[in-house]
């Protein structure tokens, strides 16, 4: 008879898995391939959403790259789908809106 020393639970579900049931991914335990690509899901989102700071690597390790800072007021803006852009000395800014578009093309050098 042999016998486990501590139980595993899937990430999703939290059935208790057997040895011949448990799926390693990302370092987590899942019952199915489903509940692995329904946990990867769930952490992108979270990490496109709301990064949580000093938070990454136990969680994922690939990072976003396309954020960026609002230098007015620090949210983090993609840089793909920003809509207010404004180039300081070479640089492009994104901003979350126009009002921080605005503040910010009348005196970059305060929030730069």
């Amino acid at each position: 008879m042999t016998m486990r020393l501590f139980r595993r639970y899937c990430e999703i579900c939290g059935v208790d898995l057997g040895k011949d049931q448990d799926l390693v991914r990302f370092g987590k335990h899942f019952c199915s391939e489903e509940h692995a690509s329904k946990y990867a899901d769930e952490v992108e989102q979270r990490r496109r959403t709301a990064p949580v700071e000093g938070h990454g690597d136990c969680c994922y390790v690939e990072e976003v790259t396309d954020l960026a800072k609002d230098p007015v007021c620090g949210m983090e803006v993609s840089e793909r789908s920003a809509k207010y852009k404004s180039t300081h000395m070479g640089k492009v800014y994104y901003f979350c809106s126009a009002t921080c578009k605005a503040k910010f093309d009348k005196s970059p050098m305060k929030y730069v």
